[in-house]
């Protein structure tokens, strides 16, 4: 199959043989894994960068229109820098709730109850109360997001129906809650 054409295994890919969506991907591989060291290094998450990569291939021949003069080797790398971009983009902005706010404190450890324990030093109850003033200068959105996921344990999809908004805008504004969340007490934290 070395010899056939891009074109012409995009147009037979198209029409729905395997073989030739199997070769274009086989010959896209390089430019992947090029794009992922290059907006990721080396290590982490790279089988599912491949799987996401393959994804956009397989949309790109779907979506190729033939009849336009882009080459469909020019139109896939745009589509693909697009995807690493975006993928790099999310994974910045993402705060973990695992992740440290000082003094080995984390969010979770913050957010799991209401009710501190009986041996809890004083230092938790102040940070509990840290996380009370934030939470009162989130939105009234960031709060509903968060009271509903953290405290009444709806999952992301849940709360998502009942705030009536999609999926992905309930994944991105808990993502800026806790972001927020984060900043705030830091900034709290320096103060005191």
């Amino acid at each position: 199959m070395e010899t056939i054409e891009l074109n012409d295994l995009v147009r037979m890919a198209k029409s729905g043989d395997q073989e030739s969506a199997v070769e274009i991907l086989r010959r896209f591989a390089p430019l992947k894994i090029k794009l992922i060291k290059n907006y990721f290094g080396y290590g982490t998450d790279w089988d599912d960068y491949l799987s996401e990569g393959d994804r956009i291939i397989m949309e790109s021949i779907r979506d190729y229109d033939l009849g336009r003069n882009v080459p469909f080797e020019s139109y896939l790398k745009i589509k693909l820098r697009y995807l690493y971009q975006n993928i790099r983009a999310r994974k910045k902005e993402l705060i973990y709730l695992d992740q440290e706010i000082g003094d080995g404190i984390t969010m979770t450890d913050i957010l799991e109850s209401d009710d501190p324990p009986i041996d809890e030093p004083i230092i938790g109850i102040a940070e509990r109360d840290e996380v009370r003033e934030a939470l009162n200068s989130l939105t009234e959105k960031q709060k509903t997001i968060i009271e509903l996921h953290f405290y009444q344990e709806k999952s992301i999809r849940q709360c998502s129906e009942i705030m009536g908004i999609s999926y992905q805008s309930a994944v991105e504004l808990k993502g800026r809650a806790i972001k927020s969340l984060t900043d705030i007490i830091k900034n709290l934290q320096k103060v005191l």
